[in-house]
């Protein structure tokens, strides 16, 4: 804990850092004043948990520095230096929220640490008081909290249950929406998923806790708006405008809520968000009919093409629902788009492509139709990966493609759904022509290689391979290294290495003999080439063959 000393006598000051040994008591002493006025700026900037005042002091005594403290609330335990005759200034100073006071005359070591010892546990056992408090008034907020949205979800799945139930509850929790002019907001974060991965698994409820407590704040003093979550990814606001008529006020009044979320969870976290806003209800009771509107007017964000953050509940939304069987699936679009792809007719795919979602925008699919479009998307996504494994068959299907299948079906709009299903198939074009590529590649290697093997006896060379093969000889040179790992010189040579140790073991030709019948045309580089590649001579290889046919003889 962190102590002043506040005395008009330097040489009281001198005493109190030279009587006692601080540290080990657990304090430290960070500041000393010869006057009233020093001992408030000290105070403020030092935040010293105990203050050793002196009561008569120049400029501003003790009882001048406790009367400004206590209107800026700060708490340190303060401990009143005194002289006998200064009682009445004692008991006033104890008034005024003095912990403790020390008569000077009497003033020694023990005394001080008694004083001082006292009132660090009096602080310890304030702070946990607080902090038990606080703790106690969050669990009873969180308590509130979830009760609350148990209350609000079952009104929403519950069709039993009664007027004067749902308002008797109500009144027993505290709910602050009134029952008059109510909407319902629904909030969504726009591409969950990259917002998911900033969390650990273990952690992602941060994300939600955080969302609550920030719409929380910023609304504490609201008396006619709630906050809870209803899904992953669907965050509700419920507020009432008991006393707002105007229809003007109440829409600019919600736009003004909607303005300080997005603008506070933007700053705060980091986050964009969607909002759906529901028409206006009569009461609360219909929480279940306005939470639907308001997740109604949110998925057209999905269809939305220009940008927009807030989609409210409208007669223009309520588009007819195409009957599935007026609506088919349109096979034969895909169907089309596979065949094309197949064909390796990708600009082609890609306009047809463009076309499949054009016809989605034209048919305008209400929101309740996004589940059939998203089979759509999914069943493209998979054309484009089945092409994909076709390559690589020894590859598992889902890492085929760039991007996994979440990304189309968590996708935020019809626009990221398009682009991802584009960037497929250039994905697909590219494969396809490294593959083909990869192909010839292999192809002419394979040639050089069955070309070596025939003819390593004989006097060959790079550019004799390269006219070969009807390549360039710097290209083939690149090439092999590549594909192979090996240069083609050093290829040839481990060819006729080979050869001479299958000669070695079974016939008994001098080393010039087998050097010849290698294609080698001088016997010291056959030497020198064969201990290089098999760490020996070629008379040492020779031995140590014999040696091991010895051994391996039956005895008997």
């Amino acid at each position: 804990m962190r102590i002043i000393i506040v005395d008009d006598e330097p040489f009281l000051r001198v005493n109190f850092k030279s009587f006692i040994n601080w540290n080990n008591y657990g304090f430290e002493l960070v500041g000393e004043a010869c006057n009233g006025e020093e001992a408030l700026g000290l105070i403020k900037s030092l935040k010293p948990d105990i203050v050793f005042l002196d009561i008569k002091m120049p400029v501003l005594d003790g009882i001048g520095v406790l009367k400004s403290l206590n209107p800026n609330d700060i708490s340190p335990k303060i401990i009143v230096l005194s002289s006998f005759n200064e009682f009445e200034y004692v008991r006033e100073a104890m008034k005024l929220g003095a912990f403790d006071y020390i008569h000077k005359p009497s003033l020694s070591a023990d005394s001080i640490i008694t004083a001082v010892m006292n009132a660090k546990d009096a602080l310890e056992k304030e702070r946990k008081d607080i902090r038990e408090f606080n703790s106690l008034k969050r669990n009873m907020e969180m308590n509130i909290s979830s009760l609350k949205t148990l209350f609000f979800k079952e009104m929403i799945y519950s069709s039993a249950v009664k007027e004067w139930e749902f308002d008797e509850k109500a009144k027993s929790l505290k709910i602050k929406v009134k029952n008059s002019n109510v909407y319902c907001m629904v909030i969504s974060i726009d591409e969950y998923g990259n917002v998911e991965k900033r969390y650990e698994n273990s952690k992602r409820h941060l994300l939600d806790f955080a969302i609550g407590n920030i719409v929380n704040e910023l609304f504490e003093d609201d008396d006619e708006l709630e906050f809870f979550q209803y899904d992953t990814n669907r965050y509700v606001v419920l507020k009432s405008h008991s006393k707002t008529r105007s229809m003007k006020d109440i829409t600019l009044g919600n736009e003004k809520i909607i303005k300080i979320i997005i603008e506070a969870l933007k700053q705060y976290l980091n986050i964009n968000i969607s909002v759906g806003v529901s028409s206006q209800h009569k009461n609360l009771f219909d929480l279940a009919g306005a939470l639907n509107e308001a997740l109604w007017a949110l998925n057209n964000k999905f269809f939305d093409t220009g940008g927009k953050k807030v989609f409210y509940y409208t007669n223009s939304l309520l588009r007819k629902e195409p009957a599935y069987e007026k609506t088919p699936m349109p096979g034969e679009d895909i169907n089309q788009l596979k065949v094309l792809l197949e064909a390796g007719r990708f600009d082609a795919a890609k306009a047809y492509l463009q076309k499949i979602f054009d016809d989605i925008l034209d048919r305008n699919y209400m929101p309740t139709g996004h589940k059939l479009i998203n089979e759509i998307f999914i069943s493209i996504y998979f054309i484009v990966n089945d092409r994909l494994a076709g390559l690589n068959p020894c590859g598992e299907m889902q890492t085929m493609m760039p991007f996994p299948l979440e990304d189309i079906t968590s996708a935020d709009n019809i626009i990221q759904v398009r682009t991802r299903l584009a960037d497929s198939i250039d994905y697909l074009n590219k494969k396809m022509t490294e593959s083909k590529s990869s192909t010839a590649k292999s192809s002419k290697i394979k040639e050089v290689i069955e070309f070596i093997h025939k003819n390593y006896t004989g006097d060959i060379s790079l550019e004799t391979i390269a006219a070969k093969v009807s390549l360039n000889s710097s290209y083939l040179s690149r090439l092999f290294k590549e594909e192979t790992g090996v240069t083609i010189t050093n290829y040839i040579l481990k060819c006729r290495i080979e050869a001479a140790i299958q000669y070695l073991k079974k016939d008994n030709l001098k080393s010039y003999e087998i050097s010849e019948l290698v294609g080698f045309q001088n016997v010291e580089y056959f030497c020198t080439t064969f201990k290089k590649i098999t760490g020996k001579t070629p008379v040492e290889y020779k031995k140590t063959i014999q040696e091991e046919s010895f051994l391996q003889r039956d005895p008997g």
